[in-house]
């Protein structure tokens, strides 16, 4: 009877051990990444990045949020969808851009690399001295 609670006992603290804690990803997560970059190539802290189902007409649905941190980056983990998805990224000074992303199988991952936004000429507190051809 002993050695059956000690085999318990024993399975249950190795499985603490090999299991990852609850919301730490693991290998197999999907995820979408990406780096927000200014035009000179400067990382863009706090640019918001929302995912996007893409629906009929103009009814996308926005599915996740993120920020991105102060190396630019940004990591969004979406759940399966039979929609196809898109990433909006805005940032105050800067022009709203929008990413297809690819259609992510199973626990793929897609890497959308360097996003570079765009300088906005219509926010307040932004001057822009040239135009653009």
């Amino acid at each position: 009877m002993k050695l059956r609670i000690y085999r318990v006992l024993i399975l249950a603290w190795l499985s603490v051990l090999i299991l990852p804690e609850p919301g730490v990803g693991g290998p197999d997560e999907r995820a979408i990444t990406g780096i927000v970059v200014d035009p000179a190539n400067v990382p863009i802290n706090g640019a918001v990045v929302e995912l996007l189902q893409v629906r009929s007409g103009n009814d996308d649905r926005v599915v996740l949020t993120a920020n991105t941190d102060v190396a630019g980056v940004f990591r969004l983990k979406p759940p399966a969808s039979r929609y196809k998805t898109k990433v909006k990224i805005s940032a105050a000074g800067f022009l709203v851009t929008t990413v297809s992303v690819p259609k992510l199988r199973g626990m793929s991952k897609a890497d959308l690399g360097k996003i570079r936004l765009g300088v906005s000429c219509s926010t307040p507190g932004v001057i822009c001295d040239e135009l653009r051809p």
